[in-house]
């Protein structure tokens, strides 16, 4: 057999190389799709290319089974440096841009204060000759997507439970009762039962809430009524339609509110910085140095 340089002229993209690859790992075209996210159609289309263009049958084809040839077998190594010298010039690319970045994109949760986190970030803005920080308020899935897609660079939210990414704690909210009757603290533990009015799990804020009652070992009980906003989760809770749980920052003046302790401490709502691993641009890194530091 004819040993061909799959990298000569372009024959073989990387694209292709890993299409390929992906069926001889999956013995099937539409496994492969699926770790590819790919169409299969895609998938058979790239693999009947590759195999135009260098001569060669790759795979034995039946209606069950998909099988590598021995010409695969010894074109293996050489798509697969070339999938690998891809991926490095890929990571080099995405290093340099990030080297350059002037701009730093900041995804931002909306139950995070912003009279916290604005006054940080002019400061980081200030005697700069442009804007540095592009902010977007994304809730907390979509933040996390961004972030795992590098659309954004950090991110500013709740972070409950285990997470891909690091993260470093920026500042905590009290946790405050809305609709209780009474005055004073309310314990946690007193709310077992009670019904909770709760948002949408989006911003992060229910699911801190959830996460407080699983602590406890409380049974958590949802009010008939949903909230799609903190003004109308007040507003609700304000009509006797349940209790709610709200960040302090989020409730309105004048609103009577119970602050709500676990234990001997007060509960708090604690939001985090939140960062890729892996390389990141000076502005990046100055940024969130900035953000260490007024960590409180």
């Amino acid at each position: 057999m004819q040993n061909r340089d799959l990298c000569h002229g372009a024959q073989v993209t990387p694209t292709q190389a890993r299409q390929v690859l992906a069926v001889a790992r999956h013995r099937s075209f539409s496994n492969a799709a699926r770790s590819l996210g790919a169409s299969q159609a895609a998938v058979s289309n790239a693999v009947a290319t590759t195999e135009a263009m260098i001569g060669l049958t790759l795979f034995h084809r039946t209606t069950r089974t998909v099988t590598p040839t021995s010409a695969f077998r010894e074109l293996a190594a050489k798509l697969e440096r070339l999938v690998r010298a891809d991926d490095a010039l890929l990571k080099a690319v995405e290093h340099a841009r990030h080297a350059e970045a002037q701009v730093v994109r900041v995804g931002v949760s909306p139950v995070v204060d912003a009279s916290v986190v604005d006054p940080l970030l002019a400061a980081f803005e200030r005697g700069r000759d442009t804007p540095t920080v592009e902010l977007r308020e994304l809730n907390l899935k979509d933040l996390e997507t961004a972030l795992g897609s590098g659309e954004v660079d950090l991110g500013i939210a709740p972070v409950v439970g285990r997470s891909r990414f690091r993260s470093f704690a920026l500042y905590s909210d009290p946790l405050v009762i809305v609709g209780l009757p009474g005055s004073g603290l309310v314990k946690l533990e007193t709310l077992g039962g009670t019904p909770l009015i709760l948002m949408p799990d989006a911003c992060g804020l229910t699911r801190s809430t959830v996460q407080l009652f699983r602590r406890g070992k409380l049974s958590l009980v949802r009010a008939p009524t949903t909230a799609l906003g903190y003004h109308l989760l007040e507003r609700s809770a304000l009509r006797g339609r349940g209790v709610a749980i709200l960040p302090s920052s989020k409730v309105s003046d004048g609103t009577p509110v119970r602050q709500l302790v676990v234990g001997d401490d007060r509960a708090l709502l604690e939001v985090r910085v939140v960062q890729r691993r892996g390389s990141a641009s000076a502005s990046q890194r100055e940024l969130a140095d900035l953000l260490k530091r007024a960590a409180r």
